[in-house]
């Protein structure tokens, strides 16, 4: 038997050009921990489960992150342990994957905490799954005891329970029950969405804003901005940006690891608190989130970076390792003086679009120029280099991801939504033309044509066992509908609002909104944007002229939520007045031709009180 031996447990040298402006030392590389009787770490590829099947071997599957804390010290302690190297050797073939690297894994066993630990039979039927970092006695027990019972004939795989259809698919009832559960979710001691660990979430923020605006209710807002004004404690003081979690049910026990994800929500989450209140505390917080980002997690070509660590020398020695709660709370100076925590310069297609998305979101509360460049910037960046083979993205580079690499749904909505984005806060309508294709794949390469909603991710005609199944994940599917929903508004095509339709009936059950969580509050946000038209403001005019930007600053300046703006030319939609001028409409309601930026929002609120 052949086994690659893997000493890197996470890969490699962090190019130092590769930051923007970071002012002394650069960060960390992550070094070669030293020889000695570690695992044998097999490739996550369909080669390596093929062998695993001629050789009757059992699969062991550690699912890491390259920012994980958890991750750095149960290689430190329970894979540097000879028993479970020796057996591994004897019964298992050993498989190393990045959750970050491939979706497909990470959301399969999402609701277990990392690193997962997942035992398949040869056929990789999951066995065994154990949820966070595992001592070796653990560990050790659990393998022998499977192994044991796997040669005896004992061990049989948990029955597979097909999904049910939606008992329901009345909307409006589900739609009724989800707001349910997520107030039922709702924690009135601390705040926010869930227990421990304490996660700062977006879409549960927007959807309390959206909320407000459609009942009226101002208790909406309240828990919103409470949720927002204790997730500051996980905003680090010195550099900005946010920390990933709080290990505990308040906000007070920070996680000290900073992905690219939870920064996109932080920017997005605050812009619409300031935009709601005005209060500037709130901006100030989503700038700090931002010149993080900027100065640690963008590249000199505009891309954006996956994480930081939480910990100085994670994989060195014990005696030069600095724990991330010792760390951040030194100052600029004796941080830099000590090193900067390594960076996983990987640039994911997911992550650029969350945060482009964010960057709009933060110029229109602030009309701050940098950040809509930094948008256009990356989203230039992903073009050129995620662009797959046969239209959509890649989730890595695409010329190192193959001919014909497996695409993941999250990339391709992710870069759709970024691309809306983009369209709406430049008026360039060439970015709408590129949400279009990327729909456009979303219907031929992920759409379940029979049951409705959306795969997440690419056939894969070698995959086998459990990875044979194309899985279909609720929140994926609801930020694909809102997507599709917002597409269908700003260019009139019926298919994406049937797609839509289709993707979020396919989810109408309230046990799977209730095993989502909180990550249930983007289906709720998607079934109100689908039964509700939003408020479409139309700037009409030749663009780039000062009246035509003058209108479309006035238009993006309307805060409201469910908003869309469009930038269309005389003659298209709208008779050419001889002047540049807005409608804003709701529905069937449409006010008269605006031609004053100071009276958009006037119009805007009147068209809102005449559809209601």
């Amino acid at each position: 038997m052949t086994m690659r031996r893997e000493h890197r447990v996470f890969r490699g040298v962090l190019a130092v050009a590769a930051l923007a402006g970071c002012a002394g030392p650069a960060p960390e590389t992550r070094p070669a921990p030293p020889a000695r009787a570690d695992v044998l770490w097999d490739d996550w590829t369909a080669e390596t489960f093929v062998r695993a099947k001629a050789e009757d071997r059992l699969v062991l599957v550690d699912v890491v992150a390259e920012w994980s804390h958890a991750c750095h010290a149960m290689d430190r302690t329970t894979y540097s342990d000879a028993r479970i190297a020796a057996l591994l050797d004897a019964d298992f073939v050993a498989v190393r994957v990045d959750a970050d690297a491939h979706p497909d894994v990470a959301g399969r066993w999402g609701a277990l905490d990392l690193p997962a630990t997942v035992v398949l039979t040869p056929d990789a039927v999951p066995l065994r799954e154990l949820a966070g970092a595992v001592d070796a006695d653990t560990l050790a027990a659990t393998l022998r005891d499977t192994a044991d019972e796997f040669r005896a004939g004992r061990v049989a795989a948990p029955a597979q329970v097909a999904p049910k259809p939606p008992a329901n698919a009345d909307l409006a009832r589900i739609r009724d029950v989800v707001a349910a559960q997520l107030d039922a979710a709702y924690d009135t001691s601390h705040a926010g969405w869930g227990r421990a660990p304490k996660t700062p979430l977006a879409a549960p923020v927007e959807s309390e804003f959206l909320a407000e605006f459609l009942t009226g209710d101002a208790a909406h807002r309240e828990r919103a901005l409470a949720t927002l004004t204790n997730e500051t404690s996980l905003v680090d003081p010195v550099w900005g940006g946010m920390y990933r979690c709080s290990a505990g049910d308040d906000w007070e026990r920070p996680q000290f690891e900073k992905l690219a994800a939870v920064q996109a929500g932080a920017i997005s989450s605050f812009a619409r608190a300031y935009a709601v209140t005005g209060d500037k505390a709130h901006l100030d917080t989503a700038k700090a989130v931002q010149r993080y980002v900027a100065e640690f997690l963008t590249g000199q070509d505009g891309a954006f970076f996956a994480s930081q660590d939480a910990d100085l020398g994670a994989h060195g020695p014990a005696d030069e390792r600095i724990e991330g709660r010792d760390y951040f709370a030194l100052g600029d100076a004796a941080r830099r003086a000590k090193g900067v925590p390594f960076i996983d310069t990987t640039v994911y297609a997911d992550c650029n679009g969350l945060m482009i998305e964010a960057l709009c979101d933060l110029f229109e509360a602030s009309r701050d120029g940098a950040a809509l460049n930094a948008a256009r910037k990356a989203a230039n960046r992903i073009v050129k280099s995620h662009a797959a083979p046969l239209g959509g993205f890649t989730h890595r580079d695409a010329a190192a991801s193959g001919s014909r690499p497996m695409q993941y749904l999250c990339d391709q909505v992710a870069m759709g939504r970024a691309f809306l984005a983009l369209a709406e806060t430049t008026g360039d309508a060439a970015w709408t033309a590129r949400a279009d294709a990327v729909a456009q794949v979303l219907r031929d390469r992920f759409e379940d044509k029979g049951g409705g909603g959306f795969h997440a991710h690419t056939y894969d005609a070698r995959a086998g066992g459990v990875y044979s199944e194309r899985r279909k994940d609720l929140a994926e599917n609801a930020r694909a509908a809102r997507f599709l929903v917002r597409l269908h508004h700003v260019t009139g095509e019926e298919l994406w609002l049937e797609s839509a339709g289709r993707a979020l009936r396919a989810f109408a059950d309230g046990d799977a909104t209730a095993a989502a969580g909180p990550a249930a509050a983007d289906y709720l946000i998607a079934l109100e944007e689908f039964a509700r038209p939003p408020l479409r403001i139309d700037v009409v005019g030749r663009p780039g002229t000062r009246e035509t930007n003058a209108l479309q600053a006035a238009a993006l300046a309307v805060r409201t939520p469910a908003r869309i703006v469009r930038l269309t030319a005389p003659g298209d939609e709208y008779p050419d007045i001889g002047a540049s001028a807005a409608y804003v409409r709701r529905g069937a309601t449409c006010s008269p031709p605006v031609t004053d930026p100071a009276k958009v929002a006037a119009a805007g609120a009147a068209v809102l009180a005449g559809s209601n």
